[in-house]
């Protein structure tokens, strides 16, 4: 219902032909709150999301099977914004901890996986207060999300749009 709001979709990933998720955001008096899809191979229905913030964007989804999928984006109040990593289990979306490399915004926008405990997510960190940006990745190892930072990733800067992986050791990302 966007009654008196709207909705975004932006992003979707299709494990089979019944099986689909979309995630993004709606907007409804000046909450974002995060929006979930699933496709179930007849009619798309809206999965609730976990929310402890008014700014919630999700960005990208990537599933592995029934049980095991990841959506990624943004949360805040409007001052400031963290990364966002949602789980779903089977059953229920949860909140994954996750880092963030000390500006004001960050955002993840994209992500992609070569197996359950190698899941890559990219996007950026911004202050305003500097005007600058630095580009933000993640990897998941299959407990925990930690920040990866090399001398070309971690230049001012940099805002991060997409991700690729084809391997464990060839990852690519562009921004």
């Amino acid at each position: 219902d966007t009654e008196s709001g709207y909705a975004i979709l932006a992003g979707v990933h299709a494990r089979a032909r019944d099986d689909a998720w979309a995630v993004g955001f709606a907007v409804r008096h000046d909450v974002w709150e995060p929006l979930i899809e699933h496709w179930d191979g007849t009619a798309w229905y809206v999965t609730p999301a976990p929310s402890s913030a008014t700014y919630h964007q999700l960005y990208d989804v990537f599933a592995f099977d029934e049980a095991n999928a990841w959506a990624v984006g943004t949360s805040g109040s409007g001052r400031s914004a963290s990364t966002l990593i949602l789980h779903w289990d089977g059953i229920a979306w949860s909140i994954v901890p996750s880092p963030d490399i000390g500006e004001t915004y960050n955002v993840l926008r994209r992500m992609a996986a070569v197996a359950p405990n190698d899941i890559w997510a990219v996007g950026y960190s911004f202050s305003p207060e500097r005007a600058s940006s630095r580009a933000l990745l993640l990897h998941w190892d299959g407990f925990h999300w930690a920040v990866v930072q090399d001398d070309t990733v971690g230049s001012r800067e940099i805002f991060l749009y997409d991700v690729a992986a084809v391997s464990p050791d060839d990852v690519w990302a562009s921004g």
